[in-house]
């Protein structure tokens, strides 16, 4: 029988041909690998949502109950400041961005995005036919401001795109400059997924800004990636438009259950918030006395790092020779060649890293 493929395959909508797939560019499960390169907590969850978890193993048949759900909402809302009816719970902040763009994106429609930050807000873009307009940071990775405005009015963008803290740079946006993007008649998606982290989240703007949607998430500071749990905050009217492009049931029962018991448990966020600063702060200081290092200022769990005189990809293989995982950021629009991101670890991985670190720079430069 005859292939259909070539002719199936002519099908595809033209954004998704443009796509190139995410790849994790891990390596095989290894015990002994050092893993810092996606921003985990290397700490887990609280031990009270190990024990949730534990009460609920027994009912994985069962669909996410409305009680649940709610009892949830609540203890977000309560958690941020906003009403139950601001919160949209999602499966992970990705989620969140892709309810935004198909609620506000029609194919051809402009998206302001400053780069580098996070790619998913072009991925998105792209997926639903709309054109990602790009603004550069400055050198020292603050925003652009002025250009954002700009492209918001020649491109009458609908919807624009802020990262605060930003990843991979660790930058945060002053609230003066939110606000003067938020002036502007576009919908404004705020990414605070390392919001737990900052002194001063925005979150709050929220209560004042009718076309602010902020995104946040439980895979960070409380330690749930792999349960995939994030929301949204908005004005009520937003937050009903998202739910109606989110499929039912977007969260499963047991992300329900550890983000619950997570928000039960701040004072273990808050342990969690200082051990990081303190690795951190280790790090910063180990990798910056590394000749060809630099060491861009973060308030996040991860840090950006300049490699000069060494490609970004060599350095990356060469730690993984090492055992430690670290994100390479040659592929990042905004960025060159030279840069990786790496995460706090625990301060054993973090000694690791630096030991590995001079090793590698002094391979690559001599």
């Amino acid at each position: 029988m005859p292939t259909k493929i070539p002719q199936i395959l002519s099908y595809v909508r033209g954004c998704v041909l443009g796509i190139t797939p995410y790849t994790a560019r891990d390596v095989a499960p290894d015990r002994n690998v050092v893993r810092l390169n996606r921003n985990e907590s290397p700490f887990g969850p609280s031990p009270e949502v190990i024990e949730a978890l534990r009460a609920h193993l027994r009912t994985p048949h069962r669909y996410p109950t409305a009680p649940l759900v709610r009892r949830l909402r609540e203890k977000i809302a309560d958690y941020v400041g906003l009403d139950e009816a601001n919160v949209v719970i999602c499966g992970g902040s990705d989620s969140a961005i892709d309810a935004a763009v198909r609620v506000f994106v029609d194919p051809g429609d402009a998206a302001v995005i400053s780069v580098p930050t996070f790619p998913m807000y072009e991925f998105f873009t792209r997926i639903a036919g709309g054109t990602a307009e790009f603004v550069r940071k400055r050198e020292d990775f603050g925003w652009d401001v002025g250009g954002i405005l700009d492209l918001i009015r020649s491109r009458r963008a609908k919807i624009a795109f802020v990262c605060s803290p930003n990843n991979p740079t660790g930058k945060t946006m002053e609230e003066g400059d939110l606000r003067s993007i938020a002036d502007e008649s576009v919908v404004v998606v705020l990414d605070e997924a390392y919001a737990e982290f900052v002194d001063r989240p925005l979150t709050g703007l929220v209560k004042e800004y009718e076309n602010l949607i902020a995104i946040r998430t439980f895979s960070k500071a409380f330690g749930l990636a792999g349960l995939r749990i994030g929301y949204a905050l908005s004005h009520p009217s937003l937050a009903e438009m998202m739910e109606r492009v989110i499929p039912p049931f977007p969260v499963n029962i047991m992300a329900l259950v550890a983000a619950s018991a997570a928000l039960d448990d701040l004072e273990y966020v808050g342990k969690i918030r200082g051990l990081i600063a303190a690795g951190r702060e280790y790090l910063r200081d180990g990798l910056s006395g590394i000749d060809g290092v630099t060491v861009y200022p973060s308030q996040t769990n991860f840090l950006l790092v300049k490699v000069d005189g060494a490609g970004s990809d060599g350095i990356a293989r060469a730690l993984a020779r090492r055992g430690i995982l670290v994100r390479d950021c040659s592929d990042e629009r905004g960025l060159g060649p030279n840069f990786i991101r790496v995460t706090v670890g625990t301060m054993d991985e973090n000694r690791r890293l630096v030991r590995a670190m001079r090793e590698a720079m002094s391979e690559a430069i001599g």
